[in-house]
């Protein structure tokens, strides 16, 4: 059983609460899928943006095609497993 995609953003404001949902929900990690979406809060790179979501949500992830040109609308693809 796969449950998901639980959708968070940093515009959102969930990432947080998301990761907490996660830790007690007693799944396993390979049972949720979670995406998140850059919004350039707070003037920060894509990078440190991306990792500061990834610690948000608690959760350990790869990254794909981190890019520092980027539009509004895409900035990076993330598989988190």
């Amino acid at each position: 059983m796969l449950l998901g995609p639980l959708d968070t953003a940093q515009a959102y404001q969930n990432e947080t609460e998301a990761g907490i949902a996660i830790r007690d929900s007693g799944l396993n990690r390979d049972q949720i899928y979670v995406t998140t979406k850059y919004s350039a809060l707070g003037g920060l790179d894509i990078q440190t943006s991306i990792h500061n979501s990834l610690k948000n949500v608690s959760i350990v992830a790869t990254t794909h095609n981190v890019s520092r040109s980027y539009d509004a609308g895409c900035a990076a693809g993330c598989v988190v497993r």
